[in-house]
């Protein structure tokens, strides 16, 4: 696949979990945590935001499609965005 492609039209049309499948379709939202992909490998990506912005739900949806993540609030989202692009 063209790497451009995945940016065409709208990458987001198919919420989150859509465009993860169009790069690497094994990815597959975890029952037990809906705002976690894994993949075939044991490759794992979570979808968190920071604490006491926006929304105080500790759980929302990324998009309206009804398959798609849940974001969940992190502790610690602060201290990740401030690490150093450098590490």
């Amino acid at each position: 696949m063209h790497d451009g492609a995945l940016l065409q039209n709208n990458p987001l049309a198919d919420g989150m979990i859509g465009f993860l499948k169009r790069i690497d379709p094994s990815f597959v939202i975890r029952e037990d945590q809906k705002y976690t992909a894994i993949n075939k490998d044991g490759y794992e990506i979570d979808f968190i935001r920071r604490t006491g912005r926006g929304s105080e739900n500790d759980l929302i949806r990324f998009s309206d499609h009804v398959d798609d993540f849940w974001v969940v609030k992190a502790r610690n989202a602060d201290w990740l965005l401030s690490v150093s692009n450098s590490v």
